[in-house]
């Protein structure tokens, strides 16, 4: 039996399941990115997110799958090679925080992401 609560990507990620329309990257500014993505891009990676809620929630797994959804979700011309990383690892923490409020307990953190 998993010790892990059920969880829903789309909401940990903020991914509403019908967009989202722009790039969820920021700008060199700070600012969101407001360039469009590809309806087949984000369809994927609606369908990757789908798959991964459907999962059982793995820590040694879920960073690189998140990187990697991430990337259905950033704009191909400036985001997608340069912030896959970030975001990915940005919603990854939000997943780890979501699993912890949820079970009422502390996850022990890699160190990394006490860095981060």
């Amino acid at each position: 039996m998993s010790s892990t609560l059920p969880w829903n990507p789309f909401s940990v990620c903020e991914i509403p399941h019908g967009g989202p329309a722009s790039c969820c990257g920021v700008t060199k500014k700070g600012e969101p990115c407001k360039n469009s993505v590809k309806v087949q891009d984000t369809k994927i990676g609606h369908q990757k997110l789908t798959t991964l809620a459907r999962e059982p929630f793995h820590l040694p797994t879920l960073q690189s799958k998140l990187c990697d959804i991430a990337k259905g979700f950033l704009c191909a011309r400036w985001h997608r090679q340069r912030q896959a990383e970030q975001v990915g690892q940005q919603w990854y923490e939000a997943a780890v925080r979501s699993q912890r409020t949820a079970r009422g307990t502390n996850l022990t953190l890699c160190p990394y992401l006490l860095a981060a």
